[in-house]
This record gives structure tokens, C-alpha cells and sequence, in this order.
């Protein structure tokens, strides 16, 4: 007996390390897969980083960009799928942080859209009050009254409406 039990315990490790095997065949199919449109989006984004940072960085926001294009470049020569895409997600994040912080262009739209959701937030009254001091604030050009208005709307979506990042961050460079 004792016999039987060591072979189905040899069996289970074997198909255990086989899983394993598949397992990690299927990511490496994954990521090839996916390593095209993600080289295709990080060029997108390395293109217009350049013109956002020309236009609207300054000398610290130009080194922090070389800095953060060598390490994608290190990335796609190691054809690294899963740092890449973390590279060029913070690349996006600090772009919109940028772009945000000297125009407000994600506050404006990030109001857009709560605007556009007006029907499912949970106060009508309240969200009436606050879309109008929210068109008020962008009329204004007062950015820190526009933020402000929009973190108070987010609090009005109903749970399952709620963005994770309540700055409503830009999708604009996601992979296709």
C-alpha cells in the first residue's frame, strides 16, 4: 500500500510542475501577444510626452522625462513586457499630472464627465448646486474651486459608479 500512495504522490507532483510549466508557457504567449499594441502605445506616448513637456515642463519635468524614456528604452530591448507597461502607465500618470497641474485639462474634463452622469448621483439638489458652482469655478478659470466641486460630485456617485482614482485620471493612452 505504502507503494501506491508514493506513486499518486509522485503523479500529483509531476502534474503539479506540469501546471506550472503551462502556466508560465501561457504568459510568455500572453505577453507576445500583447507586446505589439504595447510597443504601439508606448511610442504614442514617448512621441507626446516630448511636445507636453516642451510646451508645458520645466527643466525638472525634462530631466524626469530622459530619465523615465532610458528606462523604457532598457525595457523594450528586454522586450519586458510586464515593467514596460508600469513604465509607460506612470509616464501617462505623471503626463496627466503635469498637464492637469498648468491647464486643467483633466479637472475640465473629469466635470465633463460627472456632469454627464447627473442622473445617478444621490443628491439631485446638492448636485445641482455643485454643477453650477462647478460651470461658475470654469468660468472663473478657477482650477482649485473646479477640484474641489468635482471631489464632491465623485462623493454623490453611487458605490458602484466610483472611480478608484477619484482625480479621474486620463484614459487617453490605453492600449487598444
Amino acid at each position: 500500500m505504502a507503494s501506491t500512495e508514493h506513486g499518486d504522490g509522485d503523479a500529483a507532483s509531476t502534474a503539479d510542475k506540469r501546471m506550472l510549466d503551462l502556466r508560465a508557457k501561457l504568459d510568455d504567449v500572453e505577453a507576445a501577444l500583447e507586446w505589439p499594441s504595447l510597443v504601439e502605445w508606448t511610442n504614442r506616448v514617448l512621441h507626446d510626452a516630448a511636445g507636453l513637456i516642451d510646451e508645458y515642463g520645466d527643466p525638472d519635468d525634462r530631466r524626469r522625462l530622459e530619465r523615465d524614456i532610458a528606462a523604457v528604452r532598457r525595457a523594450l530591448a528586454g522586450r519586458d513586457t510586464a515593467h514596460l507597461r508600469t513604465l509607460v502607465e506612470e509616464l501617462t500618470r505623471q503626463l496627466s499630472l503635469l498637464l492637469d497641474r498648468k491647464t486643467g485639462a483633466v479637472a475640465m474634463a473629469r466635470s465633463s464627465q460627472l456632469v454627464e452622469q447627473r442622473a445617478v448621483l444621490t443628491d439631485q439638489a446638492l448636485a445641482a448646486r455643485l454643477i453650477a458652482e462647478g460651470e461658475r469655478a470654469v468660468r472663473q478659470e478657477d482650477l482649485d474651486a473646479l477640484r474641489l466641486v468635482n471631489r464632491q460630485l465623485v462623493d454623490l456617485l453611487p458605490d458602484v459608479e466610483r472611480p478608484a482614482d477619484p482625480g479621474g485620471g486620463s484614459s487617453v493612452y490605453k492600449p487598444r
